[in-house]
């Protein structure tokens, strides 16, 4: 009888404890998705989870809770971009500064790797969000989107595990836990393998211009759509005819001293990274073209391609930085842009 006891106290103490984990695994979970992403406990986590861990950048900021309006009092601009246009948000910040005070309200959505398909899928998410300027400013990243067969390549570049990733999570309507999981290839905007020589090789083969293209015209439609003018830009570069990775490692081109400089074999191989970039400049110019709310800046024609202005091939030194911001003051000027929102004070 005493054993039996002893048995049954045993069994009700490993329920007890299994019971006492799972709520503290359940409560700790429930803590990790309030924390990170705002989920109410008896909530899970949805689409909208799904955007914020994707595009964090969409929340953070600011862009998805301002008040934005055609007359809420600030000159609201929204930065669509890869690491480029990232690393010229401060001087933007500056250079608006300047002109307009601390009316100025960047929202700055460009992130490292990202290509016109991510700028695409975020400004859509935007919904009807009216910002006074979006400036829009891509080329390099499309270009690796080129190193899979014909066969393989996707318009909405799902062929990549980032894009696929996320509209499998859109489609499933939810984020799981093991997304968190170091091991996951498909949650984070990053390059293929740079040492898959064949994916390189396929980089020749320019598949992304119609994508480039049906990325970009959604976006400039609706900023017309919505009176607001948007800054189109060629794509500058700097690929010296002798490049090489390994002469580019040994410092011995004409790039100025950095240690964020990238080689170009992170997109594929010079001729075909060159040749996608002139490929998706071509299609910006025909955009530019055919609307009229477009701001149209060449910076491939005049950002001098030396290592005065560039750090690698597209990335630009603190002088290359403030050239490529004066080129897009200067067209705004040149549009009666900025008269127009100094007239509006």
């Amino acid at each position: 009888m005493r054993l039996r006891r002893r048995f049954w106290r045993s069994v009700l103490i490993a329920v007890a404890y299994v019971l006492w984990v799972g709520l503290l695994c359940w409560g700790g979970v429930k803590v990790f998705w309030w924390w990170r992403f705002g989920v109410g406990v008896t909530a899970t986590p949805g689409v909208e989870t799904v955007w914020q861990f994707f595009y964090p950048e969409l929340y953070r900021s600011g862009a998805m809770d301002a008040r934005l309006g055609p007359d809420d009092g600030s000159y609201d601009v929204l930065l669509l971009g890869g690491s480029v246009l990232e690393q010229t948000a401060p001087a933007f910040q500056r250079a608006l500064r300047r002109e307009f005070g601390d009316r100025v309200r960047l929202f700055n959505l460009a992130r490292a790797a990202h290509t016109s398909r991510d700028s695409f899928l975020k400004y859509s998410h935007l919904g009807n969000r009216h910002f006074d300027l979006v400036i829009f400013y891509h080329a390099i990243n499309d270009a690796r989107m080129n190193r899979c067969s014909d066969a393989d390549f996707r318009e909405d570049y799902t062929h990549n595990p980032f894009y696929r990733g996320f509209q499998a999570r859109l489609a499933a309507g939810r984020l799981e836990l093991t997304d968190y999981l170091p091991t996951r290839d498909d949650t984070e905007a990053k390059p293929p393998r740079t040492d898959d020589a064949t994916s390189k090789l396929y980089s020749g083969r320019i598949k992304t211009a119609n994508a480039f293209r049906h990325n970009l015209e959604p976006i400039v439609q609706a900023a017309e759509d919505g009176h607001c003018p948007i800054v189109l830009m060629t794509f500058a570069y700097h690929l010296p005819s002798n490049y090489s990775d390994e002469a580019f490692r040994a410092k011995r081109l004409d790039y100025g001293r950095s240690v964020f400089g990238t080689e170009i074999s992170l997109w594929g191989t010079p001729p075909g990274v060159r040749a996608a970039m002139d490929a998706h400049n071509r299609v910006i110019r025909e955009v530019a073209g055919r609307h009229k709310n477009v701001i149209f800046v060449d910076q491939k024609a005049t950002l001098p391609a030396d290592g005065r202005h560039f750090i690698d091939p597209c990335h630009l030194t603190e002088q290359g930085n403030e050239l490529f911001v004066r080129h897009v003051i200067d067209a705004l000027r040149a549009k009666g842009e900025l008269q127009r929102v100094i007239g509006k004070r």
